[in-house]
């Protein structure tokens, strides 16, 4: 079994209840089983997403608008090959983005924002003046001839700061916020419906086939 058509059947078990739909499933092949978990797990990736672009906070910061904000919420299925697994996701610029011209990135109309995780996850206080990165630190490895290096100077997880010229302002501190839990926990009854329905229809158009 497929780690689809393992999830699917997961998901009846634990969301419908309905046996005669679990063996209905069961006669299905490997490859409609998969099908019809893809199909579930789309129509409630869609509810949440949805319930998580209408709980973004509503900002006037430029360059932050809420347009732009909800744009940066997405959600994808994926197979996790290591562990034969597959799942579903949906957040912060989860996925894909599409790529947009010049012109449209000039119009403000990019599909995800860059910093959409600050509002998730807060800042520490903020000031102008300088800027700051976080370096990856040391690594090292084995040269053709069997020697040994490092390469890198600083410890892992070392901040570098440098200074811009500009004068050094307080620009406040951003509190995280829990938006995206607060719409996950108010759209799961939805989601759960909705993950069921789209599999129900898609095993049943599956098991009539060839008949």
């Amino acid at each position: 079994m497929s780690a689809a058509a393992a999830l699917g059947r997961q998901l009846l078990l634990e969301l419908s209840g309905d046996r005669q739909l679990l063996k209905t499933f069961d006669r299905l092949s490997t490859t409609a089983q998969a099908k019809a978990a893809r199909r579930g797990l789309a129509a409630g990736l869609k509810v949440v997403t949805k319930a998580q672009k209408n709980a973004v906070p509503s900002v006037k910061t430029k360059g932050h608008s809420t347009k732009r904000l909800k744009a940066g919420i997405r959600g994808r299925q994926m197979r996790v090959k290591k562990a034969n697994l597959y799942e579903a996701k949906s957040g912060v610029n989860v996925g894909k983005r599409s790529r947009r011209s010049k012109y449209s990135q000039a119009k403000g109309n990019l599909s995800r924002a860059p910093h959409l995780h600050l509002f998730v996850l807060g800042t520490q206080p903020r000031f102008t003046g300088s800027t700051s990165r976080k370096v990856r630190g040391q690594s090292t490895g084995t040269r053709k001839d069997g020697t040994a290096f490092v390469r890198g100077k600083h410890k892992p997880g070392t901040i570098i700061r440098k200074q811009t010229g500009k004068p050094k302002r307080f620009r406040g501190r951003m509190p995280g916020s829990s938006f995206l839990n607060f719409a996950q926990a108010t759209s799961l009854s939805a989601t759960q419906s909705a993950v069921i329905d789209a599999m129900r229809q898609a095993i049943l158009t599956e098991a009539t086939k060839g008949k």
